[in-house]
């Protein structure tokens, strides 16, 4: 079995794929999982390992695959992923920014189950903003709503960011001009603000929420500063939390925004 999540809003798709891991564990007792990113060297071989590997207690087993359009999509892989259509023991979950290459068409159709993740626009961004205030029990005006939906386009992590420090602080009403007073969105972003905050000890959430959503909203390159801030990291307990992100982001169990979110939120 496949399940094909792809498409531009990586929080919506990465959300999704939390779900679908999250309900296979709650039902599969005997679920191995493991993860794979085809742009790592020999990461092909491993995923046909464990396919064709069996175990005497016929454990359910689900590969989490990403990177698989950042390599040239090769024959060997197309055929691989047919023969994996309708297996009962193995699910296969690919997940991917890009849409499918001509080779890959099939991974859309059935009986593959895709779902397609193009970033909102209009009122349906507009009800992803109230659905998402309303689940961490902000209340937002309508004019509030439309503030955010016009700032934050194609920037659903940035969006996400902002909800989250409103909530950290406890503000649960805003109207637009508490939002524009409280959100600081016309400061210019800068990296070195952000990653300070972890360098100088002195760090504070809310100063670190507002510096991310500020980089998000800029769109700077999430793998950009976390990789700034392990290379100048001196602290030996941030030192050692960074590289266990970095093995979570190389087995494709977090994303760098994810991440960034993570060591803001402390």
């Amino acid at each position: 079995m496949i399940i094909f999540l792809y498409g531009p809003d990586s929080y919506r798709r990465r959300k999704k794929l939390n779900e679908v891991v999250g309900e296979y564990q709650r039902k599969h007792s005997n679920l191995t999982l493991e993860y794979f990113d085809l742009e790592m060297d020999d990461e092909f071989n491993r995923l046909q390992e464990f396919a064709l590997s069996r175990s005497l207690f016929k454990d359910v087993k689900m590969a989490v695959i990403g990177g698989i359009f950042e390599i040239e999509f090769k024959k060997e892989v197309k055929q691989f992923l047919k023969s994996q259509l309708k297996t009962d023991d193995l699910t296969l979950v690919i997940s991917s920014d890009q849409k499918p290459v001509e080779d890959s068409k099939f991974l859309t159709e059935k009986p593959v189950l895709s779902q397609k993740f193009e970033n909102l626009s209009g009122e349906r961004l507009k009800f992803f903003i109230r659905k998402e205030a309303q689940s961490r029990n902000i209340d937002l005006t309508p004019q509030a709503v439309n503030f955010l939906a016009e700032n934050f386009k194609e920037n659903t992590w940035g969006l996400i960011t902002e909800l989250e420090k409103i909530s950290s602080v406890g503000k649960k009403s805003l109207d637009t001009a508490e939002l524009q007073k409280f959100g600081d969105f016309y400061e210019s972003p800068n990296i070195f603000d952000f990653i300070g905050l972890f360098l100088r000890g002195n760090f504070n959430r809310k100063t670190a929420l507002r510096n991310l959503e500020l980089l998000f909203l800029s769109h700077e390159e999430p793998a950009k500063i976390f990789n700034i801030l392990a290379s100048m990291s001196r602290s030996p307990e941030l030192i050692n939390r960074l590289a266990d992100y970095d093995v979570a982001i190389k087995s494709g169990k977090l994303g760098y925004e994810e991440i960034l979110l993570d060591l803001a939120l402390g």
